[in-house]
């Protein structure tokens, strides 16, 4: 198992949909690690779901603020149609490519390295918003479900 981290760098996993809770850290999982398309997908969400600004510690080193506007707009209520999430979407995911790209070198191995997101289906249920989207790097890709809960009408 060791010997698929060798030569390369890891994150602490911050999400486990393998949980006892479907949430973030519990007893089982802490201090887990992640590497390759899991760890991609893990910074991705960590950018796209902040709000600028909202990180207070500059992890990578980026020049501008970590985070995008999808959240903030669709608190805002501004998102009502699937064709206005679709619209944040694509607004909010270029902005986290950039932010992405531009943390990365030549020498991130090319699962890490982001390429772009799709939206392949949202759904509104009750007050979550779920959001079905694949990640691509430069060699792999990997898809996630990702709920936001309390979405206003």
């Amino acid at each position: 198992m060791a010997e698929q981290y060798a030569g390369r760098t890891i994150d602490v996993v911050a999400w486990n949909t393998l949980t006892a809770t479907g949430g973030m850290f519990d007893a089982q999982s802490t201090g887990q690690v992640v590497t390759g398309i899991l760890k991609l997908a893990q910074r991705w969400l960590i950018t796209f779901l902040h709000e600028p600004g909202s990180v207070k510690y500059n992890y990578w080193g980026r020049e501008n603020p970590v985070g995008t506007t999808f959240m903030s707009q669709l608190r805002l209520g501004t998102a009502r149609t699937n064709a206005a999430v679709s619209a944040l979407f694509q607004l909010a995911e270029i902005a986290a490519r950039q932010q992405l790209q531009a943390e990365e070198t030549d020498d991130n191995p090319d699962d890490e390295r982001y390429r772009k997101a799709l939206l392949n289906d949202m759904t509104i249920v009750g007050d979550y918003l779920r959001l079905e989207v694949t990640i691509y790097s430069l060699a792999d890709e990997v898809t996630l479900i990702v709920p936001i809960p309390s979405v206003p009408r």
